[in-house]
C-alpha cells in the first residue's frame, strides 16, 4: 500500500484519482467488503451495510463490488 495507507485508505485514493464518486454508500459497501477476512456474497454485503442504508439495493452492492473487483481490491470467485 502506498505510504502506509490501509487498504481501504488506499481504494479511496485511486477511486479519486480515476475520477469516481466517494458516496457515502460507496464507502460502506467498500468497508463492509474490505472489512470482512473471508469470503462474501453480496446478499452478506447487503445485510452488513443495511443498518446505516436501509434503501440501498442490491444492484448498488453488486455495482460497486464490480468496481473493486475491476480496480483490484477484491477477487471474484464463481460457486456452482
Amino acid at each position: 500500500m502506498a505510504d502506509g495507507c490501509t487498504p481501504l485508505e488506499e481504494l479511496f485514493r485511486r477511486l479519486k484519482e480515476k475520477g469516481y464518486r466517494l458516496t457515502p454508500q460507496r464507502r460502506a459497501v467498500a468497508a463492509a467488503a474490505l472489512g470482512n477476512s473471508g469470503a462474501s456474497t453480496a446478499l452478506e454485503v447487503l445485510e452488513r451495510v443495511r443498518p446505516s442504508f436501509p434503501d440501498i439495493s442490491l444492484d448498488t452492492v453488486y455495482r460497486n463490488l464490480h468496481l473493486l473487483t475491476e480496480l483490484g481490491f477484491l477477487n471474484r470467485i464463481n460457486l456452482p
